[in-house]
């Protein structure tokens, strides 16, 4: 398994930080992009193209972390 590898190759350590890192990637992934959600309201010329990207870049991470982690945060 990949995840091993890397284990032995940076150390228990290093390997038990990426793993925060990566959840906490992913939770920026679903928290942050309301902020640009929301935020677009205030500039109309972008607000569709913006509140788009940002419910997608949401969905996608919400997705990811409920199958990494098997739970709705």
């Amino acid at each position: 398994m990949w995840e091993e590898r890397v284990r032995v190759l940076a150390g228990d350590e290093r390997f038990e930080r990426m793993g925060l890192y990566f959840k906490a990637k992913l939770l920026d992934g679903i928290i942050d992009v309301l902020a640009d959600y929301v935020e677009a309201e205030e500039f109309p010329d972008v607000k569709e193209r913006t509140q788009h990207r940002a419910k997608v870049t949401h969905l996608h991470a919400l997705e990811l972390y409920k199958t990494r982690y098997g739970t709705v945060l």
